[in-house]
């Protein structure tokens, strides 16, 4: 049966989301309503179980109804948390909350409230002493909602209101306009997609307009993405490591995003650092804008590893394994961490530690368990006193268990592993006999860079 689009949706929710939500029904529901009891049922589920399951709760409480009066329950239900989450979005800033009362009071004619808490937020906007996109955005909807508007103020500061709401409107249009130069030049280059007429539209619209406070950081942004510029890469990663980009705002994420993406590029190509790369990692993390909702996706914290797994001291790198490992969305913590720190020896050559720290867990998760296999036939290979016949029992091993697992891989992940283990027997078969190693003819290949070092 398809999954219901409000369990979709519950699903995405924290412990704090669930207690709004209910707390929430509750304004406008009694204990004994069908949409309390769905709600409450399955906050419950995920209190005990962490998962949810609908079918359950129609079993135990609504075997009254049919099919289709069921779902139509959830159908109504879902109605109801809509409402939620947009009240709670809206509650997260108290800049929106704030724009959305003095709109209100002026609709309804509460003038002097209305004016005194404009005055207050347009004080807290004008101070705002960092980059940002929503300074511009916010203000220019202050003075929107305050201009048009019933409220006598506008006939006492009309000129001055005004001009500050067209200056912010200008504000508004070069700053995003240059976001959006930046990413069409960014997406063109992904998707072979021509937006040159566009962008030389935005750069016409740009020169009719002023400066604004943030154009020397996007400015430095445009110079990155079009013409590949390391020094203006260093220039921004500077002001951003500065923390003069406000956290949070557009306009941060997006930067730290750019610098941190096309860093590894420049990196690939030779021109750009380990450290400067370990830097941004670590700058990202503490900042957020690595994780989804407070968390570190599993395979983007490999892929860290495996990046950055020889900018510092084995030490180092296992200090910031450490502190990071709990911020990982997995249930597998430790044997993340010890694959973790595998992998680094792996990058420091320090193979002999290797398989130490792998076989210190049992892995239950198949990916983990594989890429672990992966790692100790290399430490097995690279072993001076190397035991052959272990090896080769150890590959086939590798490749009977992913072949078992087939269906868990995509077409990418299977032939990496595949390819590794295959390369690592040819490697050992080159001592006897003469082979030549194409690396071009494994299109995906686990760990190219090792293999790449060992030819």
């Amino acid at each position: 049966m398809k999954e219901p689009s409000l369990i979709k949706v519950l699903k995405t929710l924290t412990k704090e989301e669930w207690e709004s939500l209910v707390k929430f029904v509750l304004m406008s529901h009694d204990k004994q309503s069908d949409n309390y009891r769905v709600v409450n049922s399955l906050h419950k589920q995920f209190q005990q179980k962490g998962d949810l399951n609908p079918h359950q709760i129609k079993e135990n409480i609504f075997s009254h109804l049919t099919a289709k009066g069921y779902s139509n329950l959830l159908s109504r239900t879902l109605k109801l948390v809509k409402n939620w989450l947009v009240f709670f979005d809206g509650q997260a800033s108290q800049v929106d909350k704030q724009l959305n009362l003095i709109k209100a009071l002026n609709r309804r004619g509460v003038y002097g409230m209305a004016n005194k808490y404009y005055h207050q937020l347009e004080s807290t906007l004008s101070d705002f002493d960092k980059h940002s996109l929503q300074k511009s955005d916010y203000l220019h909807q202050l003075y929107h909602n305050q201009y048009y508007s019933d409220n006598p103020i506008k006939y006492q500061e009309s000129d001055e209101l005004f001009q500050k709401l067209m200056d912010n409107y200008s504000t508004k249009i070069v700053d995003q306009s240059i976001l959006y130069q930046v990413e069409m030049n960014n997406w063109g280059y992904i998707q072979n997609i021509d937006y040159s007429s566009s962008i030389d539209r935005l750069k016409q619209l740009k020169q009719c307009l002023p400066e604004t406070e943030n154009q020397e950081i996007l400015e430095l942004l445009i110079l990155i993405i079009e013409q590949s510029d390391t020094k203006a890469l260093s220039a921004l990663s500077k002001h951003l490591l500065a923390g003069e980009l406000k956290l949070g705002d557009e306009l941060h994420t997006l930067v730290a995003l750019y610098c941190l993406n096309y860093a590894l590029r420049f990196y690939k190509a030779g021109q750009l650092s380990l450290e400067q790369i370990y830097r941004l990692y670590e700058y990202c993390f503490e900042c957020g804008v690595l994780m989804h909702r407070g968390k570190i996706p599993e395979r983007r914290f490999l892929n860290i590893i495996g990046t950055i797994g020889a900018s510092k001291s084995k030490d180092n790198l296992f200090a910031f394994i450490n502190k990071w490992i709990s911020f990982v969305d997995t249930p597998h913590q430790q044997e993340l961490m010890m694959l973790a720190k595998a992998e680094v020896c792996l990058h420091q050559e320090l193979y002999d530690q290797i398989i130490p720290l792998l076989r210190t867990v049992n892995y239950k998760k198949t990916n983990l368990r594989l890429r672990a296999m992966c790692i100790e036939s290399i430490a097995l290979f690279k072993d001076p006193d190397r035991d052959e016949t272990l090896l080769l029992y150890h590959i086939h091993n590798g490749k009977r268990y992913l072949q078992r697992h087939k269906d868990e891989f995509s077409t990418v992940m299977f032939e990496s592993y595949w390819n590794l283990l295959t390369v690592i027997s040819l490697l050992l078969k080159s001592k006897y006999k003469n082979i030549t190693l194409d690396l071009d003819k494994y299109q995906y290949l686990m760990h190219r860079r090792w293999v790449s070092n060992q030819l």
